[in-house]
Parts: C-alpha cells; structure tokens; sequence
C-alpha cells in the first residue's frame, strides 16, 4: 500500500481541496495510507477550528521524528539511525544560505515534518507549500540526496490514477 506524509498545510478542515478529498477518501477506502509527523499534530492543536482538525488528525497515524535538540517534541522522538539526513541537511535545502540554528518555529516544523518522513518508510511527502519544498530545484535536490519524493495533492491524484 502507498504510504503518503502530509504537511499541516493539507489539513482539509473545510473539504474544500478538491485533491485532498479524493486522497481522503482512497485513505478511508483502505486503498492508500495517509500519515503525519507528531509536528503535523503540535501545529494542529491551536487551529481556530480544533475539534474538526483535531478529528482529521485522529484519521491518520502518526509517525514519529528523530529527535534534534533545540527543535524535538520529547514522547514521539526517536535517535535518528545513521546514514539519514541531519537538520542541518534538510534545512540547507529548504532555506539555503540561513542558519538552522535560527530558523523561525513554522521553518524548524517543515524541516522536522521531512525528518520525520525520510526515517519513516513513507514513499511520498505531500504539501502545497511550493515556495519551501518544491521551487527552486528544492523538490530534485531532496529525491536526489535522500529519496524524498515531493509532490502537490493534485500531482499525487494523478500519479495515482496513472496506476503502476
């Protein structure tokens, strides 16, 4: 079964993301299998609509993170096994040319939310943050260094509809 990360921006509170709605539904159907890091759960908790958001969290399973000091949630982390991108790593790719160290708390969650898919045995991370993952040759430097493969809602419900 396909195993798909998805960012916090994914949180289809409303129903309104068209592709998001169909990888739900394939997600109730059993057909894929939509998960979250423990971050996608930190960021839902002060949504303006928490109970909707927290029942579509509850929807998925929750895979933990490697733990990083200065930026882990202790109770879901884990070490980091060896051979595995670093924060520094990720963060480079995300944001280059900025300190990791000082990044804001919404940069430090999206690197955390790829750690937390690259040591998970997820196959693709999903978000509509184009500006973070995907511009700039972000998306081709990711699979290439690490196999992280990024793509939107709507080019997963393609990929999916292509078959294998």
């Amino acid at each position: 079964m396909v195993k798909i990360t998805i960012d916090t921006s994914l949180i289809n509170v409303r129903g309104r993301h068209g592709a998001m709605n169909i990888l739900e539904k394939m997600h109730g159907q059993g057909k894929i299998e939509l998960v979250g890091a423990q971050r996608l759960v930190d960021e839902v908790r002060p949504h303006p609509k928490q109970p909707e958001a927290d029942h579509k969290v509850s929807t998925i399973r929750n895979i933990s993170e490697p733990v990083v000091l200065g930026h882990s949630c202790f109770g879901s982390a884990y070490l980091a096994k060896d051979g595995g991108p670093q924060f520094d790593d990720i963060a480079s790719i995300l944001f280059p040319g900025r300190d990791p160290r000082s990044l804001c708390s919404n940069k430090s969650n999206d690197v955390m939310h790829m750690l937390g898919h690259s040591y998970s045995d997820s196959d693709y991370f999903l978000t509509d943050d184009k500006k973070d993952f995907i511009a700039n040759g972000r998306r081709e430097l990711l699979r290439a260094r690490y196999g992280i493969v990024v793509m939107t809602p709507d080019e997963m419900v393609e990929h999916l509809n292509k078959g294998p």
